[in-house]
């Protein structure tokens, strides 16, 4: 298969009243690159996506899939960074889904530039991989110190269906999760609903807490702040994840729902009306980089304030698709 990677895609950064301009970042490691850009309507206002019917990254490290992407119902979108020791246990709850809930599930692996010998298409070579299960995996080239923003662009601007569910690497899906998560989306995307073209927050999480010198395990169930599902067009719509938080720590979920408090709907899993129960939370050793968020608040300010513009431009790092020899039991 020929080697496909990106260039930056668009700029949905509109106004009422006023269409969007677009802007392609520039690539040096990508000598294909996105060239057209479909316009499609926003309330009225005019908004760009990026068309990927050429070059078509849709195709690339599709593996396990039986039919066109966009045939599945849902994106289950992980953030990954040297993560091979939460892959095994995101698989192994995958492969548990019953089979008419798992070949309606599309799962795609960003690989945050994770260093040599453990990024996600390194441990999938030397993995078993249920072939009922399909992937993709696309690989950041560039190291970005909390490129959280970046990644999450990333999985949205290749999104093949209709709608997405963004993960975390820490949370993991159960077989009892995914019928309600299968049956949102598709109201998520069926215009007959009062859910279409919303953004739903608030999936909640279980966690398992030990006191020091104690041997009962409490747990407490509590939202996931990144958690979120969306149609990527609304996605883009509500201006995506502003990639000038990029470098620093912090901000990006409260920017992300802000942006899409003020530019569209945004309700909760409760609101929805579907029961979705918690989903589990896994102890992920998590980036060892300094969480000092006093950058980005002060960052997140200045926009609020009107002292600083949104940045209009994205995917401002080289990337690929990540293909690999997949071994079947």
């Amino acid at each position: 298969a020929p080697t496909l990677c990106g260039a930056g895609v668009l700029s949905p950064g509109w106004r009422p009243g006023r269409p969007a301009a677009s802007h392609l970042s520039p690539n040096p490691e990508c000598p294909n690159r996105f060239y057209m850009l479909t316009q499609f309507a926003t309330n009225g206002t005019g908004a760009y996506r990026p068309d990927y019917r050429r070059p078509s990254p849709l195709g690339c490290a599709s593996l396990g899939c039986t039919r066109p992407l966009r045939n599945y119902t849902l994106t289950v979108g992980y953030i990954y960074y040297a993560d091979a020791h939460a892959l095994p246990a995101h698989i192994q709850a995958w492969s548990s889904f019953q089979v008419q809930h798992s070949q309606k599930l599309l799962f795609t692996i960003v690989d945050d530039a994770s260093p040599k010998h453990v990024r996600a298409g390194d441990y999938l070579r030397n993995t078993w991989v249920p072939t009922a299960l399909c992937m993709r995996i696309f690989r950041i080239t560039k190291d970005i110190a909390w490129n959280i923003g970046g990644a999450r662009n990333l999985l949205m601007a290749t999104a093949a269906t209709s709608a997405v569910i963004i993960m975390d690497m820490d949370v993991q899906l159960s077989a009892r999760s995914v019928p309600g998560l299968l049956s949102l989306a598709t109201r998520l995307t069926d215009r007959r609903t009062s859910l279409q073209g919303v953004v739903i927050k608030d999936f909640m999480r279980e966690i398992s807490t030990k006191a020091i010198n104690q041997t009962n395990t409490s747990k407490r169930v509590t939202p996931h702040p990144a958690i979120m599902m969306m149609p990527p067009r609304v996605y883009w719509m509500i201006g995506g994840c502003d990639e000038s938080f990029v470098g620093h720590y912090g901000m990006t979920d409260p920017h992300v729902r802000w942006r899409a408090t003020h530019s569209g709907p945004l309700i909760s899993v409760e609101s929805a009306g579907i029961q979705i129960p918690p989903f589990q939370e896994m102890h992920v050793r998590g980036s060892r980089l300094p969480r000092n968020a006093t950058v980005n608040k002060a960052r997140m300010r200045a926009l609020l304030d009107g002292r600083s513009l949104w940045m209009s431009s994205y995917l401002h790092f080289s990337w690929r698709c990540d293909v690999y020899e997949r071994r079947y039991g």
